[in-house]
């Protein structure tokens, strides 16, 4: 298989004939599964040959899918076999070779619906509104001692993270966890947000935390933490109150490497606010006690 995007469709890589039926050389056409046998092919009785293959997670909009067959009896001429594909050239591999064949196929890329962040603990598949949610993402998790590793010392998706706290004379470290429901491996970025408990409908009060940060290689089906956004020493968020309790409010915004993040400068009201994080599989909020 190779990417063909806008259909034009590579040669095959210098070396490609010298290492076939093996691996071939590192280049644009990638082995997409490995060589099966058939056992018997009786006359005028076609035999199907199944291959499981998942796209690459950098497939473009099209692929060029090439099947190559031989036999003992019926050898290929690996030694003389050209290296262009492209049915359009006459003195190419496909125009010249009957035991070669070749399909192009369109792609469905790789969205940002493959990565979420979880609004609740018991919200296994990041499904907008399964859980009672409201500002409970245990996937934001907060600690001011930096972690040898973050998937190990944060080994349980489950672990609602009750001690957390924002501490005002600290360095806070916040870890977001992103979850990958592809069947591939996959990149992910993250903004955080600090999100005014008296103006959360109003998205230019917003303040980002850090720089965009990247959870990298996480692996199909399972989960990985991007790196961790530093809060030093915030002040304190409402210095007036009577009451002892202060809260914080932190918000995930996250994409898949190479998309668009999701954009909340469209809420203009609370409705719009709980609304964005409810539909929203690449949103989360989480509010924390705030300890000076």
């Amino acid at each position: 298989a190779a990417n063909a995007p806008g259909g034009a469709i590579p040669p095959l890589q210098a070396g490609f004939w010298d290492a076939f039926p093996g691996e071939p050389p590192a280049g644009a056409w990638r082995r997409a599964a490995p060589p099966r046998s058939l056992d018997r092919v009786g006359p005028a009785q076609p035999v199907v040959a199944r291959f499981d293959w998942v796209p690459p997670a950098d497939a473009a909009e099209r692929i060029a899918l090439l099947a190559v067959c031989s036999h003992g009896a019926d050898a290929l001429p690996t030694a003389t076999l050209p290296l262009a594909v492209d049915p359009a050239d006459p003195a190419g591999l496909i125009a010249l070779e009957r035991r070669a064949a070749l399909h192009l196929t369109p792609v469905t890329p790789l969205g940002n619906e493959n990565v979420f962040v979880r609004e609740g603990r018991d919200d296994t598949q990041g499904q907008s509104g399964a859980v009672a949610w409201g500002a409970r993402s245990p996937d934001l998790v907060v600690v001011q001692d930096a972690p040898a590793d973050p998937r190990t010392a944060f080994a349980d998706p489950g672990d609602p993270r009750d001690a957390d706290r924002v501490r005002g004379g600290a360095l806070n470290r916040i870890y977001v966890r992103v979850h990958n429901r592809s069947r591939v491996e996959l990149d992910a970025e993250v903004e955080v947000f600090r999100i005014p408990l008296a103006t959360p409908q109003q998205s230019g009060t917003w303040t980002r935390i850090g720089a965009t940060v990247t959870a990298r290689a996480i692996p199909p089906g399972g989960w990985g933490f991007a790196d961790p956004v530093e809060l030093d020493r915030p002040p304190d968020p409402d210095p007036d109150a009577a009451t002892p309790y202060r809260a914080v409010l932190l918000a995930a915004l996250i994409r898949r490497a190479g998309e668009p993040a999701p954009d909340p400068s469209a809420i203009t009201d609370l409705a719009g606010f709980w609304r964005f994080f409810r539909d929203n599989d690449n949103a989360a909020l989480r509010a924390l006690r705030y300890e000076p």
